[in-house]
């Protein structure tokens, strides 16, 4: 999700012997800020053919043999688009689905969707009516209760209650509105407070998840840092807020003394990418939302290991897939039009 000019800033920032490396997703979301910068560098119009040059030197160092025709030695010879996905299966439920939603095929993806021919995707249509708040209500206690009631026990080991979280998250694609995290988050909390599940009499209570929403760098608290709030038995039982560390290990801070967070049962897809979930509700809308576009449901979907159910109504979803985000900034022009510059110092295959 890195934007146009703070990409330039970091490249500006580099040394002229250093090699960069971009990693990601081009048809994810991009950036809410100018420019959608993988998706540009890969562009609409480069060829998926790398030069002649190019694969003579593959060929040389390697043995293998790529597919090169009559093209510059352009930008082209500098990706490379994995294909195999390990979450899930390309031939799976959510495989598919995710491949006619980012190709913008509306009717393959109802299809999909209407067939019950996978059991790892499903569509549930959105409405106000008591039914579906109530299949809500059981969705949450069915998935959560696990969760809570480890993280309540008192005797629950912090790594194992984060594995148990990190099964389940609700996504949505807005923050606003009834089907907004923001009412979301009220909602799930309110039905398993209901369920006896939690005691929320506190502003911070065991179990409760909490979302970073502001770097500190004296913490090492960063924007979309997510931790639980627990009982930690080496201070009596007082309530810390613990999280994941880089180094495989837990850090636990003061609940008071966190940077602006919010509670996260439910999180937005745009702060959800690079993370995995094996269960995934993906909530979008009742209505359309010009906002909601093929690359966040896209998004959304692949967020989802083995269970993908996609709550919205049938027109939002017809017009949000064949909806793309539009986020031009030059960057593929200036590739595509200059491939001799741009390579010019670009140091050979060694």
């Amino acid at each position: 999700m890195v934007d146009l000019p703070l990409l330039a800033k970091l490249i500006a920032a580099l040394p002229p012997e250093a090699s960069l490396i971009l990693l990601g997703d081009k048809d994810q979301l991009a950036s809410v800020e100018a420019g959608a910068v993988l998706g540009d560098i890969y562009g609409q119009g480069v060829p998926d053919i790398f030069s002649p040059e190019f694969a003579r030197q593959i060929a040389l160092l390697s043995g293998e043999v790529i597919e090169s025709g009559n093209v510059y030695a352009g930008i082209q010879d500098n990706i490379i688009y994995l294909q195999k996905n390990y979450r899930f299966s390309d031939q799976s439920g959510i495989g598919l689905l995710s491949q006619t939603v980012k190709n913008g095929q509306y009717q393959e993806a109802a299809e999909l969707l209407r067939s019950e021919k996978y059991a790892d995707i499903h569509w549930t249509e959105l409405s106000k009516s008591e039914k579906l708040f109530k299949h809500f209500g059981e969705m949450v206690i069915d998935r959560y209760q696990g969760y809570l009631k480890s993280a309540t026990s008192g005797s629950g080991i912090p790594d194992n209650i984060f594995d148990l979280f990190e099964k389940f998250r609700i996504l949505c694609a807005l923050r606003v509105g009834i089907w907004g995290t923001e009412r979301m988050n009220v909602y799930v909390e309110k039905i398993i407070r209901d369920a006896g599940l939690i005691k929320a009499q506190d502003i911070f209570y065991e179990g409760m998840p909490v979302m970073v929403l502001q770097n500190d760098y004296r913490l090492r608290l960063f924007n979309g840092d997510v931790g639980i709030i627990l009982k930690d038995s080496e201070e009596n039982d007082q309530l810390r807020a613990f999280f994941r560390d880089e180094n495989n290990g837990l850090r636990k801070y003061l609940p008071a003394s966190l940077p602006r967070h919010e509670t996260v049962w439910a999180m937005t897809v745009h702060k959800i990418q690079g993370s995995e979930f094996e269960i995934v509700p993906l909530v979008l809308s009742d209505r359309d939302i010009p906002l909601i576009t093929r690359e966040l449901i896209y998004t959304g979907i692949t967020r989802a290991r083995q269970d993908v159910d996609i709550w919205a109504g049938e027109d939002l979803l017809k017009k949000a897939i064949s909806r793309r985000i539009s986020s031009q900034s030059g960057l593929t022009d200036a590739l595509q039009n200059s491939p001799k510059e741009i390579l010019s110092n670009s140091k050979p295959i060694q």
